[in-house]
């Protein structure tokens, strides 16, 4: 069941996550306000801290039905499969996020796994821990299955 679960995610990821190149996404704060000293401008006092509590869903995905969703909240960040072609939910990552301090517009973070949460899960990564980025409102991290290794892209979930 392990090994048929793991080709399928595999297949999943070769065909569900094309890489997409949207010239109409800002790739920093002065692109998105249509300012180059918009950064400049705003005084630091007022910068809030970028707060990325909430739902996640997958962006880039080419299927309706099968795609990553995340939860941040309470100091964790939990990621699972959402496969409704198979009528399957399946935890893959759960772990630690410490939340960003400052106001800058990106953030990295090193996610420490739960093991204890994650240890039988069958889609769960194994890894110890796990980078994630979040630039331009979206949140990346890679997910490797059986040596293919792909760029999975969130953004807030609607609704």
């Amino acid at each position: 069941m392990k090994k048929f679960a793991s080709l399928f995610i595999a297949t999943l990821l070769l065909t569900s996550c094309a890489q997409v190149n949207d010239d109409s996404m800002p790739n920093s704060p002065a692109q998105a306000t249509g300012s180059d000293n918009a950064a400049a401008s705003a005084p630091e006092a007022t910068m809030k801290a970028l707060d990325l509590t909430g739902k996640w869903k997958q962006s880039n995905s080419n299927s309706d039905e099968d795609f990553m969703v995340a939860e941040i909240k309470n100091g964790v960040i939990s990621v699972d499969w959402n496969l409704a072609s198979e009528d399957m939910k399946a935890v893959y990552w759960i772990g630690s996020y410490e939340a960003p301090k400052g106001g800058e517009n990106s953030y990295s973070w090193t996610s420490k796994r739960d093991k204890e949460k994650t240890e039988s899960a069958l889609l769960a990564a194994g890894s110890d821990t796990k980078e994630f980025t979040h630039e331009g409102d979206v949140i990346s991290f890679e997910v490797s299955i059986q040596g293919t290794t792909k760029t999975i892209k969130m953004e807030r979930a609607k609704g």
